[in-house]
């Protein structure tokens, strides 16, 4: 409601007198915020937890590229006919891994970047969001090595099996004469 009583209006003062009061400018605001894509967050342990797997799933699958070109006439050697199809995938993804020299240079990379990516995110604890799709993908990686190296491994085991499978029937039937031949006396 207007009024021209000069009593109602609030008194004049200058700008001395007026009180500060605590806060930030937002001069000072803008300097103290961070963008939250940046700001440093705790990695999950779940996360950390599987990076650590795919780390080691990464290493056994640099070991088998390591141990496998030198054993590649060795397990030549364990092929059944019985098994040709498996033997035929064996051999081809043998030649494969021992042929494309470039696969063994891409493991190393990941096998040796799993160490700056631990020391940037102090041992995989904490880190900005693109850290975290590092390990993210890192995860992905060790599937990946997991994958290829159980591929591997069932390959192989499907004749180590058969061979041991072998090996124990002829033993019991061996041990089954020698005891037909002594047991009686």
């Amino acid at each position: 409601m207007y009024t021209d009583h000069s009593h109602f209006l609030p008194a004049l003062s200058s700008e001395r007198a007026m009180p500060v009061l605590p806060g930030l400018s937002l001069d000072d605001f803008m300097r103290r915020t961070r963008v939250y894509e940046n700001s440093s967050i705790p990695i999950a342990p779940q996360l950390r937890r599987s990076a650590l797997i795919g780390t080691l799933f990464t290493a056994l699958a640099c070991t088998g590229l390591v141990i496998l070109p030198p054993l590649r006439v060795d397990l030549h050697g364990l092929d059944v006919n019985w098994f040709s199809g498996l033997n035929r995938i064996l051999d081809s993804s043998m030649a494969w891994i021992v042929y494309h020299t470039w696969l063994d240079y891409v493991e190393g990379v990941f096998l040796l970047s799993v160490i700056p990516l631990s020391i940037i995110t102090h041992w995989l604890r904490r880190g900005p969001l693109w850290q975290h799709v590092c390990v993210c993908v890192y995860v992905l990686i060790g599937v990946l090595n997991l994958l290829a190296v159980l591929a591997m491994l069932v390959l192989v085991l499907t004749n180590l099996l058969f061979w041991i499978f072998v090996a124990l029937i002829g033993l019991t039937l061996a041990l089954g004469i020698l005891y037909a031949m002594f047991a009686r006396r």
